[in-house]
């Protein structure tokens, strides 16, 4: 797996929440009528949390979705005051400043050893 393979899940995850009306807080997903979602993943969802976006974008399971994590864990710790996972950063700060976590991991991402 290569630095540019992380960098487009990355963008493919953040293109899903980038229209703030498809990003969401306090659940992975929701459907159509508002229903929370457990994974991101389900093909019912149609607006998502930071970490939901992840799950749509690549398989749950794969070196791919860690990596991204890792990413985005990295870009969430150093643009906090605080320790905060992805979901609790997603939580607890605007959509403009959640873009700019995922710019973040992009960078990172794309600086990472391959």
């Amino acid at each position: 797996m290569s630095k540019q393979q992380v960098h487009e899940v990355l963008t493919k995850a953040q293109n899903l929440i980038r229209d703030p009306k498809n990003w969401m807080q306090g659940w992975f997903a929701r459907d159509e009528h508002g229903m929370g979602l457990p994974n991101g993943a389900d093909t019912r969802a149609t607006c998502f949390c930071s970490m939901g976006a992840l799950q749509r974008a690549v398989y749950l399971r794969s070196p791919l979705f860690d990596n991204a994590y890792l990413a985005l864990a990295a870009a969430a710790y150093e643009l906090s005051t605080e320790d905060m996972t992805v979901p609790v950063y997603n939580d607890r700060h605007t959509h403009e400043e959640v873009m700019a976590m995922w710019d973040r991991a992009k960078e990172i991402a794309l600086a990472a050893a391959a």
